[in-house]
């Protein structure tokens, strides 16, 4: 399994919707979905915008009332995931940007 203490980036196959409640994201690839519940669409767009997991996990500590060894599990299984279904690949290695590469933003749609 992946350290969370880690740089991932989007893959760029990945499609994004944000929902009333949440968000889904498709690999097009694969075409598998990930649901997003608010929570996890807020973890989503910090990964988005950091790329750096540490610093995502500051961020979400400083927003929500939760045990850090908790938030850092959470975010960990959701992460492992996201790699598995080749949604975020690992920035390990990689000299390109974390997060979402500039190029890739427009690929990304939203639905209300």
């Amino acid at each position: 399994m992946p350290d969370i203490r880690q740089i991932v980036r989007v893959n760029p196959n990945t499609l994004h919707s944000e929902l009333e409640s949440g968000g889904v994201l498709l690999q097009v690839e694969t075409g598998q979905y990930y649901g997003l519940d608010a929570v996890a669409e807020r973890f989503w767009e910090l990964i988005v915008e950091y790329g750096d997991l540490d610093r995502v996990e500051r961020a979400l500590l400083q927003e929500y009332c939760v045990d850090a060894a908790v938030l850092a599990n959470d975010l960990r299984i959701m992460v492992n995931d996201l790699i598995e279904k080749q949604i975020l690949d690992t920035g390990i290695g990689d000299t390109g940007s974390p997060g979402r590469d500039s190029d890739d933003v427009g690929r990304e749609t939203t639905q209300r």
